[in-house]
């Protein structure tokens, strides 16, 4: 049985770990109700980044992970998802388990998605958020 809490923190980790060897300071913010997992500091630009990954890949090659949040309207209702904006997140980071790939999108390319699609390598073809793939640089624009 999978643990996706578990898998959550080790993405996490992950992504302070990359971070840090690429010269970032990562801050994190005391408790888990802000919609951002991290403040990355670089020269004075600070950057909220909400992590996500996936290890699972479909049939048709291609990971899928949420581009929303949330929001919890009691116990008989169910909750309603809500796709991220420029005033929750500046980036969102997504890690590509099995591939050990991550995609680094401004909260701008969201568009306001609630689900985002990604290629396997595998797939042969470059999927559509080909450009983020592993675009650290973007973090100190």
């Amino acid at each position: 049985m999978r643990n996706t809490k578990r898998e959550g923190e080790v993405a996490q980790a992950a992504f302070i770990h990359k971070a840090l060897k690429m010269g970032l300071t990562v801050l994190e913010p005391f408790g888990d109700s802000e919609r951002f997992d991290y403040v990355v500091n670089r020269m004075r630009r600070f950057c909220r980044v909400q992590v996500r990954s996936s290890q699972t890949m479909s049939r048709w090659k291609m990971y899928s992970v949420a581009s929303c949040y949330k929001i919890n309207r009691g116990k008989k209702v169910p909750a309603l998802q809500v796709a991220y904006t420029e005033d929750d997140i500046d980036f969102l980071a997504v890690y590509l388990v099995p591939e050990d790939t991550w995609y680094l999108l401004p909260v701008a390319a969201l568009r306001g998605r609630l689900r985002l699609t990604f290629h396997s390598k595998d797939r042969g073809k470059p999927g559509p958020e080909a450009e983020y793939k592993e675009a650290w640089g973007k973090l100190l624009e």
